[in-house]
């Protein structure tokens, strides 16, 4: 009797290990899963500011119409064309709707599934919202780099004589649980073919 209550403890114990073992490899698993996601979202902004640009060139239009309002020169309260969120239809997108730079709340993402494609992260609000959050910020980078401190002119600081870049900052955020995660890329456009 005493042996067989040892070796089911001993199986117990066993099978309690490999079962919280295997509840902490698949949490480990969805923490891995999110970082890579939004890794790719956040690439996914620069990218896409960076295909703006680049059709901007093939159209001859300016290189940075879309990414830069120039009516906003001189002008305080630049934050509203400093950020973006972009929506992707298929292969195009929509014009960037700018909001606020520090409002990362307006960036919610979910998923479409309207796309001939299959499914794909979207700011247009559907039925399944995600638990991440895209802005791409975008700052002029002015000619001389005394302008705005260190010549790129971020919100609040003025505006550059002579534009002659945009730094673009992809910022994404994650919920896990309770706890956010952020994670950004930055990268300089320039009028360079």
């Amino acid at each position: 009797m005493l042996e067989l209550i040892i070796s089911m403890g001993i199986m117990l114990t066993v099978l309690i290990t490999a079962i919280s073992l295997g509840l902490i490899n698949s949490q480990a698993g969805h923490k891995v899963d999110d970082q890579i996601v939004a890794a790719n979202l956040t690439q996914e902004g620069l990218e896409a500011a960076r295909l703006i640009r680049d059709n901007n060139w093939l159209a001859g239009a300016n290189w940075d119409k879309y990414l830069y309002d120039s009516s906003a020169k001189g002008k305080g309260a630049k934050h509203d064309w400093h950020s973006a969120k972009i929506s992707w239809q298929g292969a195009g997108f929509t014009p960037l709707e700018f909001v606020s730079a520090d409002n990362i709340s307006a960036g919610r993402l979910y998923i479409a599934s309207t796309s001939p494609m299959g499914h794909y992260y979207s700011h247009d609000i559907t039925v399944t919202p995600t638990n991440f959050y895209r802005i791409v910020k975008l700052d002029p980078v002015c000619e001389s780099i005394t302008e705005c401190g260190d010549g790129v002119c971020e919100e609040g600081e003025g505006a550059c004589v002579k534009k002659i870049g945009i730094r673009v900052t992809s910022w994404v955020r994650w919920m896990d649980g309770t706890k956010s995660h952020d994670y950004r890329l930055q990268e300089f456009l320039y009028n360079w073919r």
